[in-house]
Formats: C-alpha cells, structure tokens, sequence
C-alpha cells in the first residue's frame, strides 16, 4: 500500500559511508523482497532466512541510499560495484555465456530495492538517475546486472537485454526466471520524473 509521504523529508541519493549501518540494508531487503510481487520467483530460503540477503560484494560495493531524515531510516538502496572480473561476481556462472566486451573495470548494477512503506514515489528513480550520473562521471565502459519485472523501466536509462538466465548454470543463483542485462556508458539516458516503484 503506498504511503503518502512528503518528499521533502527524504535525502537526495548519497553513497553510505558508515558501513555498520549495512544491517538496516539487510533489513530492508529481507523486509521488501520476502512479501515482494516476484517472491514466488525466489528460492524459498532467500524469502524466509534474512542471512540469504548478505553477499560478499556488500562489504566492497558502493552503497547508494535515499534517507527518511525525520526517523534516519534507508527507505531505498541500490548497490554497485567495480569489478575486473566476472568471477568476482557472486554468482559468474549465468554471465559466461553470453558475450561481454573486453574492457576493464565494468560495474555491476544489484539490489536495488524500496522500502514497502515507500513504493511508488520516485524514490527507484532518484536511485537509478544517481547510478547512472555515477557511471558517467566515472567513464566506465559498461555495467550488467539481472532483472525480473522492471525490463521496461530498466531499458528506458538504455539497458539492453543479453539474454534469459540459466539459474542451473551457477548453483548461487536464487532468482529463478530472469534476464541479463547489459548497459553501455554512451547509451546512458538520464531521466527524472517517471517511477513504478
């Protein structure tokens, strides 16, 4: 249910920097994906245990955050990370086939969720707009990422889609149907106002 909410007690996207705060983020993803629309597309222990919301990229990813500054609660998060290599991925084995470019470093583009109090206001928007502007500041040739429902909304900042997922080609996959998606620095588009969550 949408909550009505007046933006103006809401942070601008800003990268955390306290990283003992990193349990607020569990939280929230445990929290939203448990009861989520494509929780039904999730293995079941990634619903039911909040542990299952903890990867080893956490600890090195960039952490981008919009902050409801009355009570200092993360009302949404979206994380990326640099990478050399696909292998340093949590789950490398769904991006080996199909063909990426060459270039080094390239971002991975993850866990981008709202907090169900605060769906539907623009706050996935705010998020995306900053990844994006991040990505171009940094002049960094690509980014990929997987997407179930957001396809639409995902190409529109000019992803492109690689190709369905094969969850049983890396036993760390728990996301069931879903594709690969891909998204080249000169093809970013910045947008502002348009949201679905």
């Amino acid at each position: 249910m949408k909550q009505n909410i007046n933006m103006t007690d809401f942070s601008e996207p800003f990268i955390l920097s306290d990283k003992n705060r990193l349990q607020e983020i569990y939280n929230l993803r445990y929290d939203s994906l448990r009861d989520h629309e494509c929780a039904n597309n999730f293995d079941i222990e990634l619903i039911s245990d909040i542990n299952s919301h903890i990867e080893t990229l956490d600890e090195t990813g960039i952490h981008f955050i919009i902050q409801n500054n009355i009570n200092n609660e993360i009302a949404a998060t979206y994380r990326l990370n640099i990478l050399d290599t696909i292998d340093q991925l949590p789950y490398p084995g769904i991006f080996k086939p199909f063909p990426l470019p060459k270039q080094t470093p390239f971002l991975f583009y993850s866990r981008l969720v709202v907090s169900k109090k605060y769906r539907n206001n623009n706050l996935a928007t705010k998020l995306q707009s900053k990844l994006c502007s991040f990505h171009i500041e940094k002049d960094i040739p690509f980014g990929i990422g997987t997407v179930h429902h957001l396809v639409n909304w995902l190409q529109k900042w000019g992803f492109d889609i690689l190709g369905d997922i094969n969850p049983q080609l890396d036993k760390n996959y728990h996301y069931g149907d879903s594709r690969a998606v891909i998204i080249h620095r000169n093809k970013i588009k910045l947008f502002n106002k348009t949201d679905t969550k």
